[in-house]
């Protein structure tokens, strides 16, 4: 059996013919020497408790979840997604080989090429109007020649991305690529936004804003089994959605995304704007953190379930001030970063 620590999320691997099967047994993390609850009985859900939301405030009405059945369920899907997706194998190996300053664009070319389907995007979008370059790029080496390292490889994460972000989630009400388009939005309008405060932050910008939803592949098919105490708590309390997800399953997407990313190995600075997207307040002055959450909020104010249920985060107070942005003029960009979208899925067929 594989185990996971909620606490420092190092994995171990048990031999099941030492489990006491039956029991309920709880044994100290090796590393971090928190406690590891492996429940080997299935009981049903018992023990249900108010407990602080990882990465976010403790919440004043009781989870739907014991602390133990939060860390299991979090450790359970994490190790689901241990390895890469294929689509996300060929972007790791990329950024690989673009970060040696030697890098061959045959070598580049030759990855790309070993999976057709994302070459064949690569050239759609490297042909869109969004790089004017319509109909001219013919071959990925091609494009890495016109475009240059750093546009390729925005280029190839957004290929990468596409088929694997397009799905259609029931729990979370959201069409067949809606969530990829929403996430190119938050990629696009998160570099322009940080561009101006700190052009260091460029190439994060963009791909914590193309991944910072992914959680909600994972959470998915769980929504859609607590939609109706989800619902109840959001009328009720007129929480967020995100609120209520931590609520309900005992963390959120955001906090999912973010340990999956780390456990992926993405640079530090993603993972930890992603984590806290949501709050930033409580990221320690972040600035991506800051940057991707008042972008997101614009954005995802354009996505909502099918029944009509608004999931639009809120915009969190001081956000603006920190950012030194006022609302017209960020909204004037979203406008902007609209078009940009248009043009690069208007070529996809998305």
């Amino acid at each position: 059996m594989k185990i996971q620590c909620p606490h420092c999320q190092k994995r171990y691997r048990i031999k099941d013919e030492k489990l006491p099967l039956g029991k309920s047994i709880q044994i100290p993390c090796p590393s971090c020497k928190g406690t590891i609850v492996l429940d080997l009985t299935r009981p049903d859900r018992q023990g249900r408790q108010t407990i602080p939301a990882p990465g976010g405030p403790a919440t004043d009405m009781p989870t739907a979840v014991a602390a133990d059945e939060a860390g299991r369920l979090e450790s359970e899907l994490l190790l689901q997604w241990e390895e890469l997706p294929p689509m996300l194998e060929v972007l790791v190996k990329i950024r690989q080989i673009l970060q040696n300053p030697d890098a061959s664009l045959k070598k580049v070319a030759q990855v790309v090429e070993t999976d057709p389907g994302i070459a064949a995007r690569i050239l759609k979008i490297a042909n869109s109007a969004f790089y004017g370059l319509s109909g001219n790029v013919s071959s990925v080496q091609h494009a890495a020649v016109v475009l240059g390292f750093q546009t390729l490889e925005d280029v190839v994460t957004m290929a990468s991305t596409s088929d694997f972000l397009g799905k259609k989630l029931d729990g979370y009400g959201i069409g067949a690529g809606d969530l990829w388009r929403h996430a190119l939005t938050v990629a696009i309008g998160t570099r322009k936004l940080v561009l101006s405060k700190d052009p260091k932050l460029e190439n994060d910008a963009f791909s914590a804003g193309l991944f910072h939803d992914l959680g909600k592949i994972m959470l998915d098919p769980f929504i859609h089994e607590n939609q109706v105490e989800l619902q109840r708590r959001i009328e009720e309390g007129g929480r967020p959605w995100v609120t209520a997800e931590r609520e309900v399953l005992g963390f959120d997407h955001a906090h999912l995304t973010a340990s999956l990313c780390e456990n992926w190995n993405f640079p530090p600075a993603q993972s930890q704007a992603i984590r806290y997207h949501h709050y930033p307040a409580r990221s320690q002055a972040n600035l991506l953190s800051y940057a991707l959450h008042v972008i997101d909020a614009l954005s995802a104010m354009h996505i909502s379930p099918a029944d009509g249920t608004d999931v639009a985060p809120p915009l969190e107070e001081g956000a603006l001030d920190f950012l030194g942005i006022e609302l017209a003029e960020l909204t004037e960009m979203m406008e902007e970063v609209a078009v940009s979208v248009d043009q690069i899925t208007g070529e996809m067929g998305a």
